[in-house]
């Protein structure tokens, strides 16, 4: 008998039994969709995650190793679909997602991948700028490069046949740079900023130093220049997060602010002084 799944959703969950009602709940919502099917790879969770995730009839795989990679490569083996979806738990979707994703793919047959953005809901201020900008950045750049320089593995879609497996070796970085870098090997991949995913603020209401200096430069960054030059690394994931953070009180966020403004003055002059920045 043919297989009718057209759409794989693959969504690694670590005791993610709070966030994936929301998640679930979006997904049964999808309109004029194709056939698809929703896996969700229970990263050995000791809450009620798989309860909850059969609960809305998803797939659940168990995957005993720890490690979002991990996890990603579980669902990437089970899944039927020619297109895997990588989203997150922790995030939700508007109706017409996987229609649009679908009806890409039907329209570019050379394309590879689709990289989609993300916004933060009930998120700190900077958190609300930032992330749009970049993407529009990466959107805008990606124009003129024909390829992304970066890809958000919480809205993330490709062809089966352009990637075959994640990079286990890779705590953080296999399931975003690692998939890019592939698939822009088998084709084309894509960007577009018209169909976000809505993804919750958790890590990012830690605070803007601990994002930009531990979750960016310290888990990301280094652990990604680590494994590169070593071809393995013992930093591991950043502590997992289950509970939406208070946002911080306004007089931190001011200190947050003043703090950025002086170290954005300070590095203009800097540049301005040794003459790194020319005007023409």
């Amino acid at each position: 008998m043919k297989n009718s799944v057209k759409i794989s959703v693959v969504i690694p969950a670590y005791n993610e039994a709070a966030f994936l009602p929301r998640c679930l709940e979006s997904l049964q919502k999808q309109v004029d969709a194709p056939p698809y099917e929703v896996i969700v790879v229970d990263n050995a969770s000791t809450d009620e995650t798989t309860d909850v995730a059969k609960s809305f009839g998803a797939r659940v795989v168990c995957e005993h190793e720890r490690g979002v990679v991990h996890a990603r490569q579980a669902g990437l083996i089970a899944a039927k679909g020619e297109i895997i979806v990588s989203t997150d738990a922790d995030s939700f979707f508007h109706e017409d997602w996987l229609r649009n994703i679908n009806n890409f793919f039907d329209t570019h047959p050379a394309a590879s991948g689709l990289a989609g953005h993300y916004y933060f809901y009930r998120a700190p201020l900077w958190a609300k700028i930032f992330p749009p900008l970049a993407a529009f950045g990466i959107w805008l750049l990606a124009i003129f490069i024909h390829r992304p320089i970066y890809v958000s593995a919480a809205n993330l879609s490709f062809r089966r046949s352009c990637f075959k497996k994640y990079d286990t070796r890779f705590y953080q970085g296999a399931d975003e740079r690692g998939v890019r870098n592939e698939l822009i090997k088998n084709g084309r991949v894509y960007v577009t900023l018209a169909n976000p995913v809505f993804t919750s603020s958790r890590r990012v209401n830690q605070g803007f130093w601990h994002s930009m200096v531990m979750t960016i430069g310290y888990y990301y960054g280094y652990n990604v220049w680590h494994t590169k030059k070593n071809g393995y690394s013992k930093i591991g994931s950043p502590p997992a997060i289950r509970t939406e953070a208070k946002l911080a009180h306004w007089p931190i966020l001011l200190t947050q602010w003043v703090i950025v403004a002086v170290i954005s003055i300070l590095m203009f002059e800097l540049l301005i002084r040794h003459h790194i920045w020319q005007v023409f």
